[in-house]
């Protein structure tokens, strides 16, 4: 048997589940008709019309608080209401729907409690997977997408970003690639550059609607690792190929027609680098990161070329970047694993302004995107294997 409502509440403040797997998904309940689509239903055990105890009232407010900060969702006057407010009834009980107000406030602190520190909201998700992976817009929906790729013959699997979360689509990629995303053809979809080091075959998946990709051959050649990002902010993606150390660099900036055209460019040093735009002017930056005491560097993308200057990380970090704020310039978390200390880089003209955040967790590959499609970058917890994943949607 079931029941229409996802939680029951009785009058200890026992909380028990209604509608069968409310507690791990969002199944649609039956409590409330033409709004049950995006809602959780909790009811009362008992008469609510003369009195409620406290001890519901609070177990009310906690449970709210957690399934609004597992949607994403503050809470707010007009997400927790009473049955009465949207059809004709007198539920939930006078002395309940007098203590709304209450529950409402025990709810924002629950919110607070659970929410990830920094300005940043945590959501579950499950990955299940081990495989590499690679974030972009693949079909231009305005929702950033997930490409699971595995090396070799592993599986590789297509994650098309959704309002209400994640889409799963076959895809095969065979073969070993040291891969890099970004919009190369101009079109607002982004793409997929597959670079396999030294000889090994070299192709570009140029992204189309409903998640689907076109291929094209190139060659590349020698061994280096690419980075992407429209640094001269023509709308084409580019690509800064980058040797370690003294070896040669190259950059290969888009065209509209899938096509790419080389230019010089000259690092010169050992790095752990990665792309933005940090200044907000619509065109890509690298960031040199040199894990630890070494030095470390900023290169502005410009019409023609970069300009530089230095920056002192002075820590062993793994840089998600991604615009967390949505003010138009991209942000760096620096996320130190385990309980190492984190911090925010905020992107503010050509400087970064520091904000304390911490993850205090252990994750294989986090890495940046807007999943909610809300223009705040996310950042997306990864552990690999059946290691536990999680969401933090950024937030103003």
């Amino acid at each position: 048997d079931d029941i229409g409502y996802n939680f029951v509440i009785d009058r200890f403040g026992g909380i028990w589940e209604g509608r069968g797997g409310g507690i791990r998904s969002a199944v649609i309940g039956a409590h409330a008709a033409n709004h049950n689509t995006g809602s959780v239903g909790v009811a009362f055990l008992g008469d609510a019309t003369g009195s409620v105890t406290s001890a519901a009232v609070t177990s009310y407010g906690r449970l709210i608080g957690w399934k609004l900060f597992l949607g994403g969702v503050r809470p707010s006057s007009s997400n927790i209401i009473g049955h009465r407010d949207v059809g004709q009834t007198s539920c939930p009980g006078g002395a309940l729907y007098a203590r709304l107000g209450s529950i409402r406030t025990a709810a924002r602190a629950r919110y607070e409690d659970l929410k990830g520190p920094g300005r940043f909201v945590g959501r579950q998700t499950i990955a299940n997977l081990t495989a590499t992976p690679l974030a972009g817009d693949f079909d231009g929906d305005g929702y950033d997408d997930v490409l699971w790729y595995g090396p070799g013959a592993a599986t590789d699997k297509l994650w098309l970003g959704r309002p209400t979360g994640f889409v799963g689509r076959a895809v095969t990629v065979n073969g070993t690639y040291r891969p890099v995303t970004g919009d190369f053809d101009g079109d607002g979809r982004d793409d997929v550059f597959w670079y396999g080091p030294g000889g090994a075959p070299d192709v570009v998946w140029y992204g189309r609607a409903g998640g689907a990709f076109v291929s094209k051959s190139f060659t590349v050649g020698g061994d280096y690792q690419p980075l992407a990002g429209d640094f001269d902010g023509d709308g084409e993606g580019d690509v800064l190929w980058y040797g370690a150390g003294a070896a040669a660099d190259n950059l290969w900036r888009g065209t509209s027609n899938d096509n790419f055209v080389d230019d010089d460019v000259t690092v010169n040093g050992t790095f752990a680098p990665v792309t933005g735009d940090f200044d907000g002017d619509q065109r890509s930056d690298v960031l040199w990161y040199g894990p630890g005491a070494a030095r470390d560097a900023v290169w502005y993308g410009e019409v023609n070329g970069f300009s530089g200057r230095s920056v002192t990380v002075n820590r062993n970090a793994v840089p998600i970047v991604a615009d967390y704020t949505g003010g138009g310039a991209d942000d760096v978390f620096w996320y130190g694993p385990g309980g190492a200390p984190d911090t925010l880089w905020l992107g503010a003209g050509r400087a970064f302004a520091n904000r304390a955040v911490t993850a205090n967790a252990s994750y294989d590959a986090p890495f940046g995107g807007d999943w909610n499609g809300d223009g705040r970058g996310d950042v997306f917890w990864y552990g690999t294997g059946g290691a536990k994943d999680k969401l933090w949607l950024g937030l103003t």
